[in-house]
């Protein structure tokens, strides 16, 4: 499920009607499943995540990095937990998926 789940996200960028945007899963499954969706990934893209094509996932501008960044670390703030990013890196225009 992990790895379907994946797919369609990535898929053209998580820009199609078919991209989830949320999973449900019981407490008890909820490492297991990180550990497979963060291994389909990886499957993807391969160990080394900068080497992820620059122009994969651009955000249209500055100011809707500077906006994403802060949902994440404003999230962050109120308890949430990054599995997997950095909203941090320096990378104008990408948000890196490592």
């Amino acid at each position: 499920a992990a790895e379907r789940i994946v797919w369609g996200k990535f898929l053209n960028a998580g820009q199609t009607c078919i991209a989830p945007d949320y999973v449900l899963i019981r407490k008890t499954k909820m490492n297991e499943f990180l550990d497979y969706a963060k291994e389909s990934i990886r499957k993807l893209w391969g160990e080394d995540l900068d080497s992820v094509p620059p122009q994969y996932c651009n955000i249209v501008n500055e100011n809707n990095v500077q906006r994403l960044k802060f949902l994440i670390n404003d999230a962050l703030g109120k308890g949430a937990k990054l599995e997997f990013g950095t909203p941090d890196k320096d990378s104008g225009t990408f948000l890196y998926p490592r």
